[in-house]
């Protein structure tokens, strides 16, 4: 498994190369207009401390599509552990 730290990394720069080809392609404004939309989408939530499943940025992001385990048989912290233990 990735160290948690190389894989933001990636992922950051996964993200920068994708921005600079946006803008290479369609111009500044693009990348500018998908990073203010996600920053909105981000700080939005739901009243009186309320969870929100964040579905919208999740949308933004590519996330809907991933089916990790967590969103196949529920958040349960101590089967999430165990399968992290064993490597699943």
């Amino acid at each position: 498994m990735e160290d948690p730290r190389q894989l933001k990394q990636t992922l950051r720069r996964r993200e920068e190369e994708k921005m600079r080809f946006l803008s290479s392609v369609y111009g500044s404004h693009l990348p500018f207009s998908l990073i203010l939309e996600r920053n909105i989408v981000s700080q939005q939530g739901r009243l009186c401390g309320l969870p929100s499943s964040k579905l919208h940025l999740e949308i933004l992001t590519g996330k809907d599509t991933e089916l990790d385990f967590p969103a196949f048989i529920g958040d349960v912290p101590h089967l999430t552990q165990e399968i992290n233990r064993l490597n699943l």
